[in-house]
């Protein structure tokens, strides 16, 4: 019996709701997109997103991501001209061609260390990291200049 109970306390703890601490202009969702706007793609967000509800903190209605892996949300027009504009990294052009765990189609740019040079690579929406430029133009003149 005194099994039993334990067990239930246990149960108890692990069903009530856990306090999450998101950041400013953001809230916690059980049940939010995994395939949040962002600054990279507000403009032209995916038509579709095949994951669905992805626990966790999500930007407030108004708000976008800065990035796919950044909960900070901002508002569209706090956004740079391009968001590799403010968040490349100096290592941007070192790493590898990420195309996303959604399921959209953006034609993309990526520096290809084996080659030199910046290729085009079709972007899911979703997942991407620094080497991920919207111009073969803003993809050379971060990598090769």
């Amino acid at each position: 019996m005194k099994v039993l109970i334990l067990l239930s306390v246990v149960a108890a703890a692990f069903a009530l709701p856990k306090e999450y601490d998101c950041p400013a202009n953001s809230h916690y969702d059980e049940c939010g997109t995994a395939c949040p706007d962002t600054c990279d793609n507000y403009k032209d967000p995916p038509l579709f997103c095949i994951r669905m509800c992805n626990p966790g903190c999500h930007c407030d209605k108004g708000y976008v991501r800065v990035k796919e892996d950044v909960e900070e949300c901002l508002k569209p027009e706090q956004c740079p001209n391009s968001a590799n504009e403010l968040f490349v990294d100096e290592s941007a052009c070192d790493q590898p061609k990420v195309i996303g765990h959604c399921l959209a189609a953006f034609r993309r740019y990526y520096f290809n260390k084996e080659s030199g040079e910046c290729e085009e690579f079709i972007y899911g929406g979703c997942g991407a990291n620094d080497n991920n430029f919207l111009t073969k133009e803003e993809c050379e003149e971060t990598c090769l200049a």
